[in-house]
């Protein structure tokens, strides 16, 4: 067999294994995973988090996903079953929120470390200079 023919094959081969059928559902199955939070502990996401009810909600997740329904539905299912503390990040303003607030945790520390600088700087300008006395000799004094 030629080399070039065995390259080509392997080459499909490989993209046909990349494009399996299942890949699409896997997909879905594993970003739904990730989007809700344990209900146990609140901590870890369900694509993590080994308890029974994680495993039960992965399972509630496959059996949804067989019957049709999409992403949207699932996510408005449990967030009717739930509450919103169900999802990982808050949808919306929420969402933005998080992750805008630690960028402007770090620039008022900053600002308050500069403003901190800058003052202990001007206190160092403003201290008075130690007069400079004119060195007199010791003959110059009369005991």
């Amino acid at each position: 067999m030629n080399i070039r023919v065995f390259f080509l094959l392997a080459v499909f081969s490989v993209g046909l294994l990349a494009n399996k059928p299942g890949a699409a559902f896997e997909d879905r199955r594993d970003h739904l995973y990730k989007t809700f939070l344990a209900p146990c502990c609140w901590h870890e996401a369900v694509y993590t988090h080994r308890s029974s009810e994680s495993l039960m909600m992965r399972k509630e997740i496959d059996s949804l996903l067989r019957e049709g329904r999409t992403n949207e539905e699932i996510v408005a299912y449990y967030v009717g079953k739930y509450g919103e503390r169900i999802l990982r990040e808050p949808p919306g303003v929420k969402g933005t929120f998080l992750y805008l607030l630690p960028v402007f945790a770090l620039l008022a520390g900053l600002a308050a470390v500069l403003a901190a600088l800058k003052m202990m700087m001007s206190r160092r300008s403003r201290q008075p200079v130690p007069a400079t006395h004119p060195s007199i000799p010791d003959s110059d004094w009369d005991w």
